[in-house]
Formats: structure tokens, sequence, C-alpha cells
């Protein structure tokens, strides 16, 4: 994982990390606390974190839906950060063998900028590169975790360099029967693990008849997420 950010509310406990400023506390685990929206609260071990991403380990079986939404406290020694809002991204198995859950980290400054509503949104994303800053462009298929009218977030089994375009193609809803493809840039794209990558996609050149499907699957996916569960 990368550096902190120190205009981002974990900055101070990334600061306290290892001397590789990777964040990872090995050997001194921090803890980490979740609570789902509407649902339940889960305590646990830090296991990495970064200004964008925390991966929690649990002792416990853990089942939290990707794409929920979730208030996240952690801390390390004295030092404590509470009311951190994000976004479940994945589960997976720790080296140790315990269930870990990894949480995007909201960006609220950046996000009052961009005043865009993302909402989960789970659908395998047909993905085409056609011009990439690295050598291995071809075509792959990752998993959405959430999705505006201006990008979408996704997993991918490999990364994708950031500045990549590509047309992305997959279903929306309301009946998921409509096919969109659009072409995007990668925003961003970061290390989970060693096979799973969180990347951003963000639209370009949106014409019409997309753009029209793209407002009614948000516009789908906020009904769905008002809805009491």
């Amino acid at each position: 994982m990368n550096a902190a950010d120190s205009s981002h509310p974990t900055s101070a406990l990334v600061e306290r990390g290892t001397d590789d400023g990777h964040g990872d506390h090995e050997g001194d685990l921090g803890w980490g606390r979740i609570k789902v929206a509407g649902g339940e609260t889960y305590c646990g071990d830090i296991v990495g974190f970064d200004t964008h991403l925390v991966v929690i380990a649990f002792d416990q079986q853990v089942d939290i839906d990707v794409g929920r939404a979730a208030t996240i406290a952690i801390g390390f020694s004295n030092r404590t950060a509470r009311g951190v809002t994000g976004q479940t991204v994945m589960s997976l198995m720790g080296p140790d063998g315990r269930a870990c859950i990894a949480l995007a980290i909201d960006e609220n400054g950046a996000s009052r900028l961009r005043r865009v509503v993302r909402f989960p949104f789970a659908e395998r994303i047909d993905v085409m590169i056609i011009s990439s800053r690295s050598k291995d462009a071809s075509a792959s298929r990752v998993q959405s975790f959430n999705l505006s009218t201006r990008g979408l977030g996704a997993i991918s089994p490999r990364a994708i360099a950031a500045g990549s375009s590509a047309l992305l193609r997959f279903a929306v809803p309301p009946n998921r029967g409509s096919l969109v493809q659009v072409r995007g840039v990668v925003a961003y794209c970061r290390e989970i693990t060693s096979d799973a990558y969180q990347v951003g996609f963000k639209f370009e050149r949106v014409g019409a008849g997309p753009s029209h499907l793209l407002h009614a699957a948000v516009s789908a996916l906020s009904r769905e997420a008002e809805k009491p569960r």
C-alpha cells in the first residue's frame, strides 16, 4: 500500500507506521471497528492501510455485502481516528487464515468537489484497453462495486496503469437487460493483494444514448439504496 496523504483524517496514524512508509503495522497491530449502515458492528485488527484503503482482519466470520457503506474507527497506540466513512470493496483471506474486509475510504474533500453520488453496483465489466503506458494492454473482465453517472469503481485481477484509456461494456439496471458501452480513463489503481487491485474509471465522451442509460441506472440504484434492509 502507498504512503499516506497528510490531508486525510488517518494521516496522523500513518505517520506512526513502519519505516518503509507503507502503513503496515506488523507486530504492532492497530484495531479497527466497522459499523455497517443499518447493520452490525464488527471489531478486528488492521493488517494494512493507506489514505484510500483499510484492510481489517477478524477472528470471527463476517458477512458484509460488497458496496455497503460503513463508518470506520481505527487506532494505533494512543492515536485514534473515528467517524471515517467508507465502503466495502471486497472480502479476502489473510495470510494467517483470518477473514479480512477491505474498505475504500471516502475522500471527503474530493467528494465535495466532484459532487457526484456513487451507489453500490456489483456487475461484471468487460474492459478493452485501447491505450496504456504499460506493455500489457489487453482485454479483461473486472468486478464493479460502485457506479455514478461519471465513473465506476471496480476490482481487477491485475494492475491497470493510471491514465490508460479503455472501452467499458456492462449491463445496467433497472432490469440489467440494457448494455452500456462507454469510453473511460483509469483515474487510479491501488493494490489490495498481489492479485486484486482497486481501479477507478472516469467516463469520457459519453454520448446521448449511454448517458440516458447511466442516469436511468443511477436512479434505479438510488431507489434500491433507499429501501429498508
